[in-house]
C-alpha cells in the first residue's frame, strides 16, 4: 500500500474534505471506505479535485455516470435511485451545501426539510 496522497497534505479539510466527502454519501456517491478501494484510486480522484467547485462537480457526475447510485446497504428505493440517476451536481448546489454543512447539520437537516414541505406545498397547488 502507498502512504497519504501527496494532495492531503494542504487540503483545509474543515472546508473543503469534509464538506465535499458529505456530499459524495448525500448524493449516494462512493464514500468512505470505497475510496480506500484499489491502492486509494478514488481518494486520489477526490483530493484532486475537491479544490475546486467545478472540478469536483465534474468528478461527481462522472462518478455517477460511472458508477451509478453507491447503495451498499442496499437502502436505496427505485424512485429515490431513478431520481438520483438524472441528477447532475452543479457548482450551485455543491456550494449551498458546503455553507450548510459549515452552518452545522441541524442547519442543513432544517433546510432538507424545509425544501421537502416546499416541494410537498407546490405538488399539491
Amino acid at each position: 500500500r502507498r502512504g497519504v496522497p501527496p494532495q492531503y497534505y494542504g487540503a483545509r479539510l474543515e472546508r473543503t474534505i469534509a464538506p465535499r466527502h458529505a456530499f459524495f454519501e448525500h448524493a449516494r456517491l462512493p464514500h468512505g471506505p470505497a475510496l480506500l478501494e484499489d491502492d486509494g484510486k478514488l481518494l486520489r480522484e477526490f483530493l484532486v479535485s475537491s479544490r475546486r467547485t467545478k472540478q469536483f462537480c465534474a468528478l461527481c457526475n462522472t462518478w455517477r455516470r460511472k458508477y451509478g447510485v453507491y447503495d451498499p446497504e442496499g437502502v436505496v428505493g427505485e424512485e429515490e435511485r431513478e431520481r438520483l440517476t438524472k441528477w447532475d451536481v452543479t457548482p450551485r448546489q455543491v456550494e449551498r451545501f458546503d455553507a450548510l454543512f459549515q452552518r452545522g447539520l441541524m442547519a442543513a437537516t432544517r433546510d432538507d426539510m424545509l425544501q421537502d414541505k416546499q416541494h410537498n406545498d407546490d405538488s399539491n397547488s
